[in-house]
């Protein structure tokens, strides 16, 4: 039977989260639905595939904000994979990231998802692992040197605190996914994908010494969406003691888990997730299609 390939609308959105979230659970659904509505980043286009009037297909074209490059995803379901419909779907999206540089991502036990997209000129650029850090009793509290207190600010709420959060982000870019990936995370970013964020912000006298961003998901689980120490005050044990303020927020909230994801080559957060009990769930794979690849 012919594939029908049509545009995405409105109606699509509650059976395209549901559809995103089975192939790839590790956004919550309140995510996915800020991803596919254009909240969480412009999106250029997207696109369904129908087979006799059910969608099997979805497929997309956003610009993330921080990533020097625009993401395309194409995902098919099961039951209609290897009959050409996520091919002709990704013809569709070809031309709007023809002339540029693409991401795209995917869990990293899809095998079959891999080797199509290699087949489109994809190659892979790292390795997300994905960790959870359970919360059945009250988390300790945060061990603080002299002098440094927590200070916990909405995200929405940055700009009227004074404390210049993104300042301090630029001053802890230097963590390998900014490296690997050429990111940039700005507060306004984090609240694009989590209206909801909150920061954990460790000051002294100077200002911000290091910090977490929390991400309430209205759900038993939450995340960590980034963590860092000022460079002036590392070794002192602050990203740890960062997390553990956000843990402590998170319990007392109502969270019962706190999910994070990192860099595989990420070697120093990822050891310090270990010693704090994160145990490594899952994992996705980013990809980069250069120019002019096939």
């Amino acid at each position: 039977m012919t594939a029908r390939i049509r545009d995405f609308t409105d109606d699509d959105v509650d059976w395209a989260v549901g559809f995103m979230h089975e192939w790839d659970p590790g956004l919550p659904t309140e995510m996915w639905r800020r991803i596919m509505t254009g909240e969480a980043a412009p999106m250029r286009r997207a696109i369904v595939a129908e087979v006799g009037g059910e969608r099997v297909g979805l497929g997309g074209v956003n610009d993330p904000e921080g990533l020097p490059y625009p993401a395309i995803v194409v995902v098919m379901d099961a039951g209609h994979r290897g009959q050409g419909i996520g091919s002709a779907m990704y013809a569709e999206l070809l031309p709007l990231v023809a002339e540029a540089d693409a991401g795209a991502g995917m869990p990293d036990h899809d095998e079959h998802s891999l080797a199509i997209a290699r087949h489109w000129g994809f190659e892979v650029l790292g390795h997300g692992i994905d960790s959870v850090l359970d919360l059945d009793v009250r988390p300790p509290d945060p061990v603080l040197p002299d002098g440094v207190e927590v200070a916990i600010v909405a995200g929405a709420d940055v700009v009227a605190s004074g404390l210049d959060v993104d300042a301090f982000l630029v001053q802890v870019g230097d963590y390998p996914e900014a490296e690997i990936y050429g990111t940039q995370t700005t507060n306004a970013i984090l609240l694009q994908m989590s209206p909801d964020l909150v920061w954990l912000l460790l000051v002294d006298a100077q200002g911000i010494v290091a910090g977490s961003s929390l991400m309430p998901t209205g759900e038993a689980t939450w995340f960590i969406g980034f963590t860092g120490t000022a460079p002036r005050a590392r070794g002192r044990g602050l990203a740890r003691a960062a997390k553990q303020a956000a843990h402590r927020y998170a319990f007392a909230s109502g969270a019962r888990a706190i999910r994070t994801t990192n860099e595989e080559r990420n070697e120093r957060m990822r050891a310090l997730n270990a010693s704090m009990g994160y145990a490594k769930v899952s994992g996705d794979l980013r990809l980069i299609r250069r120019v002019n690849s096939r």
